[in-house]
């Protein structure tokens, strides 16, 4: 696969880390008229991101969004190709000069659009719940210092336990 006409990233992390990198990468690549290319699924995954949405692949939850191309599985290309891989879009507002870069960046949020089966999911939960407060669960973004004091992560079941407590939310 040949990415002259474009760029290619690895985001890492988890779905907002890795969201907050695609956007930067596709800000980037417009203002530079290149493609974005996308290796979604990295092997470092760590075994509890693997149960979550970012274990999946992002097609597997999202639609499709214009000019990213996600790499198919077998298209795993060689170290050099990569222009970027981690979890800080900070390289493409450096690079970009914007300081609007965080408005854009934010804005780009909105081509998120699940797949029906994930919209069925929420819009079922809404029917059920009514109105409900949304959290963001970090579970996975200490996992050292966990390790250090020899504790795990709380499992999404304790969470779900705690929503359940609060049926009017």
């Amino acid at each position: 696969m040949n990415f002259k006409d474009g760029i290619l990233i690895e985001p890492w992390g988890g779905l907002a880390n890795r969201l907050r990198v695609i956007f930067g990468a596709q800000l980037f690549c417009r203002a530079q008229g290149k493609e974005l290319y996308i290796n979604w699924a990295h092997k470092d995954c760590h075994k509890l991101r693997r149960q979550e949405v970012t274990g999946s692949h992002f097609l597997d939850v999202f639609r499709p969004i214009q000019q990213i191309h996600f790499l198919n599985e077998g298209d795993m290309p060689t170290e050099e190709a990569y222009f970027y891989k981690g979890t800080d879009p900070s390289k493409f507002r450096e690079s970009l000069g914007d300081s609007n870069f965080t408005v854009h960046h934010r804005s780009l949020y909105k081509q998120l659009c699940p797949i029906d089966f994930i919209r069925e999911k929420v819009d079922k939960f809404k029917e059920r719940k009514g109105a409900y407060n949304a959290i963001h669960i970090r579970r996975t973004d200490h996992l050292k210092w966990l390790k250090a004091l020899n504790k795990s992560p709380e499992p999404l079941s304790k969470f779900e336990e705690f929503i359940e407590k609060f049926p009017q939310r």
